[in-house]
């Protein structure tokens, strides 16, 4: 005699199943400190970036960045005709994406 299984996830609205998994009370871990961390490291006393350097690090392109600087998306200061993208923006880029 075979059994049937059921695979399903019976009382499970679909948008539980996309939850992040993690235990009960604990919260979803945050690496702004690890990127902190990073940033102090691989650029220990820069405070602005120019956009090249931000697309690199996030792995887009030049336009990208510019774009999403052009439409408001992503903060930036005017230094000269540069637009430059401060380390606390650039770190919630990293942390949280664009």
């Amino acid at each position: 005699m075979s059994k049937k299984i059921n695979l399903s996830t019976p009382n499970k609205s679909i948008d539980e199943t996309k939850k992040p998994i993690t235990t009960e009370g604990e919260k979803p871990k945050d690496n702004s400190g690890l990127i902190q961390e990073i940033m102090d490291k691989k650029y220990p006393d820069q405070f602005l970036f120019e956009i090249q350097t931000v697309a690199t690090e996030l792995n887009r392109s030049y336009e990208f960045v510019r774009s999403r600087t052009d439409n408001g998306k992503i903060k930036f200061i005017k230094l000269g005709a540069s637009k430059m993208i401060q380390r606390g923006e650039f770190i919630k880029l990293l942390t949280i994406g664009v």
